[in-house]
């Protein structure tokens, strides 16, 4: 049976409709992918910008907040070493006194014993408990010791008490800022410092067991 023109047009013109209906859906789906594509590209551009522009804000942060800290430790350390330095200052001040006064009646004894004025036994007695007294108080950890140690010593022929005096001098010497050596300075032995009041100190370095 053969078909009729009308229902031949008709049928040309459904196919043409579903045809241009098919076309505009696909021309409206790939309109919304290049649409979502470039959404998405300037999306993720603007993510890795964001990224770029927080790293850069906390590492500009990190080192800010960095510098502030290590500035204040240089800051509190430098005012400690200062306060640490003012202190060893006074002390030194206070200390010089006492140590002169040792010093002289060292220089007093050495004298006595080489026919100069004489000092008796309280005198050199009341001298020695005013020495004790102020280094209680001033006096340095290692002076205390040092003249403890003369002080109880039990067996004192007089070359042992000179080297326990000189002891004593080493330590006044080092609480007083002095550096007994330094690199390529020669340091001072046992036996140097006696040696500005002892001619023949060497004679008695070579009986006596009291180190330095």
């Amino acid at each position: 049976m053969k078909q009729k023109p009308k229902d031949l047009l008709i049928g040309l013109i459904s196919l043409s409709i579903t045809i241009g209906a098919i076309i505009w859906l696909l021309n409206i789906v790939y309109a919304g992918i290049v649409s979502f594509a470039t959404w998405f590209l300037n999306f993720t551009e603007k993510i890795a910008s964001l990224e770029t522009v927080l790293i850069i804000a906390v590492i500009s942060g990190a080192i800010t907040v960095s510098g502030i800290i290590i500035n204040s430790i240089i800051s509190v350390y430098v005012k400690l070493l200062e306060h640490r330095n003012s202190v060893k200052s006074e002390l030194r001040k206070q200390m010089k006194e006492p140590y002169d006064k040792f010093v002289s009646l060292l220089f007093d004894m050495l004298m006595s014993d080489k026919g100069g004025a004489q000092i008796s036994e309280q005198e050199l007695m009341n001298r020695m408990i005013v020495f004790s007294k102020e280094i209680t108080l001033w006096g340095s950890n290692n002076v205390v010791k040092k003249w403890s140690e003369y002080r109880n010593a039990t067996v004192k022929s007089p070359e042992e008490t000179l080297f326990y005096i000189e002891n004593v001098l080493f330590a006044i010497r080092k609480d007083l800022g002095i550096k007994n050596g330094f690199w390529f300075k020669k340091e001072l032995q046992k036996g140097d410092l006696l040696s500005l009041f002892v001619n023949d100190i060497k004679d008695y370095m070579k009986k006596n067991t009291v180190s330095k």
